[in-house]
């Protein structure tokens, strides 16, 4: 029987929370289900956006982590307003947007459409 499986869902998420805090490399807590949970109970706005624009994001957390995607106020606001023209800019503007173009125009293009 493996540790998991004797803790709650609750003493998982907050295990989960606890590693990203300790964790120096984001790639090892790399879990979409936990990133979405994560937004879904830390970010009201999140629970309103349709799900291409859930994907996006939760994707791109998995990229930058919590933390960095926690600093990008200008973004998070945005998507509080569901502006998401000016989100998609504020995307393309981030640090992640300079090292990975491609990704951050697709995901900018999702932003506005809404479509994958």
């Amino acid at each position: 029987m493996q540790f998991e499986n004797l803790m709650t869902n609750d003493q998982k998420v907050k295990l989960k929370a606890l590693m990203i805090d300790q964790c120096v490399d984001k790639e090892s807590v790399n879990d979409e289900d936990f990133f979405y949970d994560y937004l879904t109970k830390n970010h009201a706005w999140f629970k309103n956006l349709n799900d291409n624009r859930k994907i996006s994001i939760v994707w791109l957390i998995s990229k930058i982590g919590i933390k960095n995607f926690d600093n990008l106020q200008d973004l998070i606001l945005c998507l509080h307003f569901f502006d998401y023209h000016l989100a998609s800019k504020r995307i393309l503007e981030c640090d992640y947007a300079k090292h990975f173009k491609e990704s951050a125009e697709k995901m900018a293009q999702i932003l506005i459409s809404g479509e994958l």
